[in-house]
């Protein structure tokens, strides 16, 4: 009888543990994010519209438009846990060298609505509407992605959907697939031990989010991505290591290039590359 009752304890912390993992990975940004080093494009003098996009399931999306009287617009897409403000730098040099942005807060981020953070399961068709919505309201010529990070995750796969409608795309540090990356960083953090958690976390976010791990297969998505594509990497990234991004390039359907940016972690590229080299390249690369 003792030994059952260890067991039930037993297995009773290993859910409660595999739950808490699994909130980690799909729960909406909190609190204790480090501040944005802006908090509103006025700070910086710039002109941008508030605009708010009905998406499926009655989902409204936040999102700024940064004019800049052209035909080009790129679509600006953050990380996880991140929202608008933390790109505003960003918006500023592609609005100052003439291309339109979009800047979106992703559902359950930011000042957009949502439960959960589904890595692309829902987010998928809230980028092909919100490219829709561009159609109508804010035309264009020429449409650019550029995703960081969770950016490029969930814009890997919209884009594939609607690859047609983009003449270029930019992924800074995507990874392969998403089981893949937890297992990695749940071993990293907690040790090898720990991959016998995988089996209920997965089964936590599928009952709670409504997808499994593995369907957020990254590398899938831009093998089959046959548009100019450029792929950004950290050579000391911590949260995605740089052979995910290279690993994403070499399977991508061509044309696609590389940078690996040399002594850089996940969060600091357009830092340690020098911001003016940074936007430019970024720039070059699209308008073509």
């Amino acid at each position: 009888m003792l030994y059952f009752s260890l067991l039930i304890l037993i297995f009773i912390t290993y859910i409660i543990f595999a739950l808490i993992i699994a909130l980690k990975i799909i729960k909406p940004q909190n609190d204790s994010q480090k501040p944005p080093t802006y908090k509103h494009p006025s700070e910086l003098n710039l002109f941008q519209e508030e605009v708010s996009i009905p998406v499926n399931k009655n989902i409204k999306i936040d999102a700024w438009y940064f004019p800049a009287n052209s035909k080009h617009t790129l679509l600006l897409l953050h990380g996880i846990h991140l929202s608008k403000p933390y790109l505003i730098p960003f918006a500023k040099a592609f609005q100052e060298m003439g291309i339109n942005v979009l800047l979106p807060d992703h559902r359950a981020h930011g000042e957009s609505e949502g439960k959960w953070i589904t890595y692309g399961k829902n987010e998928v068709q809230d980028i092909i509407q919100i490219v829709e919505w561009l159609e109508k309201e804010k035309p264009f010529e020429k449409l650019s992605m550029f995703g960081i990070s969770y950016g490029s995750i969930i814009g890997s796969q919209a884009g594939l959907k609607i690859k047609h409608k983009f003449n270029a795309f930019v992924f800074q540090s995507p990874y392969t697939n998403l089981d893949l990356i937890i297992r990695w960083t749940i071993i990293k953090k907690l040790g090898s031990w720990a991959k016998i958690m995988m089996p209920a976390v997965r089964l936590w976010v599928k009952l709670l989010a409504g997808f499994w791990l593995n369907e957020v297969d990254v590398i899938s998505a831009c093998s089959k991505l046959d548009k100019p594509t450029l792929f950004i990497a950290a050579e000391k990234d911590e949260i995605c290591p740089a052979y995910e991004t290279v690993k994403c390039h070499e399977a991508s359907a061509k044309p696609s290039d590389l940078w690996i940016v040399k002594n850089a972690k996940h969060n600091n590229i357009h830092k340690i590359a020098g911001e003016s080299f940074y936007f430019k390249r970024i720039y070059e690369f699209i308008i073509h």
